[in-house]
C-alpha cells in the first residue's frame, strides 16, 4: 500500500481553512507558503486541536477528546488510534525535525518530515519513504516563521512555498495541549 500522508493531511488543512472562525484558528501567507496559526496569536480550541494531532500523525489516525475517570472526579482525555503506528508516529508525529534558522527556532512533526527525511537514521530505519508535491509541517513554536525559515523548509522538503502548508501551535495553547497529549501512541513507540 503507497499512502501519501501529505497528499491526506492537505485536506485537513483544506477543512481548518474553511473552519477558521469557529476553530478560532487563522492564516496567512508567508513567501508564497500557507500558515496557519491554531495557538500562537489565536486562542485556539481543542477541535483544532485535533485537526493539528490529525496532521502531525500524517492523516492516518483518529483523536479525540474523551474523559476518565479518577476517583469521583472525571478529567478530560484524548484518545488516539490508528491502524499504521510506524508511519503515523515514526514518520510522521515524532518531533524529530529541528528547524532553527537565525533566531526562529521550532520542533518540526507532521508527514514533511517523511520528504526531507528528518532525522535520516530513522527514516533508514523504518524504511519509510514519500514523494509529494505539497507538503504539511506543523511546527512548535512561539513566534512566525519569516520568509527565510519558509524558504528553508521549501528547500528541504523540494516543494514549491505555494504548496507548502505550515501549522504553528504553542504547547501551552489550547490547540498545542491536545496535540502534546495526543502523542501518546508515539511516546510508547519510541
Amino acid at each position: 500500500m503507497t499512502l501519501s500522508m501529505n497528499k491526506l493531511t492537505v485536506k485537513l488543512i483544506s477543512e481548518m481553512l474553511a473552519r477558521e472562525r469557529e476553530l478560532r484558528v487563522t492564516s496567512i501567507k508567508i513567501a508564497g507558503a500557507t500558515v496557519v496559526d491554531a495557538g500562537v496569536k489565536t486562542s485556539s480550541s481543542f477541535e483544532a486541536g485535533i485537526y493539528v494531532s490529525k496532521i502531525c500523525l500524517g492523516g492516518l489516525a483518529s483523536v479525540s477528546i474523551t474523559s476518565y475517570r479518577i476517583k469521583e472526579y472525571y478529567v478530560p482525555a484524548v484518545e488516539v488510534s490508528t491502524d499504521h503506528p510506524v508511519e503515523a508516529c515514526m514518520a510522521s508525529q515524532l518531533a524529530g525535525w529541528r528547524i532553527s534558522v537565525r533566531d526562529f527556532f521550532a520542533n518540526g512533526s507532521g508527514p514533511a518530515r517523511a520528504l526531507a527525511r528528518k532525522p535520516k537514521k530513522l527514516f533508514e530505519k523504518i524504511g519509510y519513504s514519500e514523494e509529494s508535491d505539497e507538503a504539511v509541517l506543523v511546527l512548535e513554536t512561539e513566534k512566525y516563521p519569516d520568509e527565510e525559515v519558509v524558504k528553508y523548509i521549501s528547500s528541504e522538503v523540494r516543494v514549491k512555498p505555494e504548496n507548502l502548508y505550515l501549522v504553528l501551535v504553542s504547547p501551552a495553547s489550547t490547540a498545542g495541549t491536545v496535540q502534546v497529549s495526543a502523542r501518546i501512541v508515539e511516546t510508547g513507540i519510541f
